[in-house]
């Protein structure tokens, strides 16, 4: 095994609305006008975004009514995270 970082494409939306909310995100390598690319890791900015992403993207917190971009944003997020593991 190497020790090469994977990267994995995420929605803009919901990687920006949680910098906009002080939550630790993992850093950016290329960015455009929808989506980001983060190197993929452990630690405490990783595990906070996937906390966020978790917790938006469960339609039992309410979020679905009001903000349903994010709530498929942060939906995206973890499906490519999940697929890049």
């Amino acid at each position: 095994m190497g020790d090469t970082m994977k990267t994995v494409k995420i929605p803009r939306l919901f990687w920006e609305d949680s910098i906009n909310c002080d939550t630790n995100v993992p850093d950016s390598i290329k960015e455009t006008r929808t989506h980001v690319w983060i190197t993929m890791g452990v630690g405490p900015q990783m595990s906070d975004f996937m906390s966020r992403a978790e917790m938006y993207a469960d339609i039992r917190n309410g979020y679905w009514e009001s903000c349903r971009g994010l709530v498929l944003s942060a939906r995206a997020t973890l499906k490519a995270i999940k697929e890049a593991v």
